[in-house]
């Protein structure tokens, strides 16, 4: 074989295994090696701040791997500060305990990675992260993913607590909201923006726990021009203040009709776990308790 000609071929081989091979960023708050550039559990980035920056310059698909531990949007009292997720080919998955070199060997039960907004006094949640993570890019589409996190501890002056999506769209995945608070709507997750009903978030094994919005939708909320797909979630003991009038209450649905506009609202008796607002034709939200007690609500299907 013509020499000139056999390694050309490998290096064209190279080129096309690279465009399609992926990049592993590690976070370990409790890793000591250096320097600190995330490219093995000993060199992790101690903060996932800091991986989610360094993954917008990466090109190609990116993994980032958080070992188990409790990670805060800002080591300073800025409120505004969130983990902001803006790219596409994009993985954020906890439950390392950082020393896995496969991602089948993760467990996410066992290691549990937090992101708490608790910036602030841990006695009071007055001085807490406005939101946790924030997703405003339309760069963001269906190959992003968050799986294994738990987001908690927002107390918001605007909508939104936990997970705030105002653009772009992605999947979330063996997730936990809780603990959230919000003066407006949405203190777990809130869907919002104009995105299209195409673009549909998916949110598969979640569950919603111990979250307050001051209006509705203490454990979630979708926008009207949004679109979410919930499978296999659990709601339970999220609650609201704002009262409700001129509505039909069957069962566990609430439906109002305004102008042509559908807001479904799913209720467990005392509290309000979801506010939905959706266009432009009615959708099928199928729910089934959890228990005969109605204090939860487990969803199986999807809107």
């Amino acid at each position: 074989m013509n020499l000139k000609f056999f390694t050309l071929s490998l290096l064209l081989a190279a080129v096309v295994y690279s465009a399609s091979s992926q990049t592993i960023v590690y976070v370990n708050k409790n890793a000591t090696g250096i320097p600190i550039d995330g490219t093995t559990w000993s060199r992790a980035y101690r903060d996932l701040g800091q991986a989610l920056t360094a993954s917008t310059t990466i090109s190609g698909n990116v993994q980032i791997w958080v070992a188990a531990g409790v990670y805060y949007p800002t080591t300073t009292t800025n409120r505004s500060i969130s983990f902001q997720i803006s790219r596409a080919n994009l993985t954020v998955s906890g439950g390392f305990a950082g020393t896995e070199t496969n991602f089948s060997q993760r467990n996410f039960a066992a290691n549990e990675v937090v992101l708490s907004g608790n910036i602030g006094s841990t006695g009071t949640n007055a001085d807490n992260s406005l939101q946790v993570v924030q997703v405003n890019n339309a760069a963001v589409n269906a190959t992003t993913y968050l799986t294994g996190l738990r987001i908690s501890d927002a107390n918001s002056t605007t909508t939104g607590g936990g997970l705030v999506v105002s653009a772009g769209f992605l999947s979330i995945s063996d997730c936990k909201f809780s603990d959230n608070n919000t003066s407006e709507h949405g203190a777990g997750l809130f869907l919002g923006g104009l995105q299209g009903l195409s673009n549909q978030n998916i949110i598969d094994r979640c569950v919603f726990y111990d979250n307050y919005a001051n209006r509705y939708g203490g454990g979630a909320m979708i926008s009207v021009g949004r679109s979410a797909k919930f499978t296999n979630c659990l709601f339970y003991n999220n609650d609201f203040s704002t009262t409700i009038i001129f509505n039909i209450t069957v069962i566990n649905f609430i439906y109002y009709y305004i102008m042509g506009t559908v807001i479904i609202i799913c209720i467990n008796i005392i509290n309000i776990n979801i506010f939905i607002f959706y266009l432009p034709k009615i959708q099928k939200l199928k729910f089934k308790f959890l228990s005969r007690k109605k204090d939860y609500i487990l969803c199986t299907n999807h809107f």
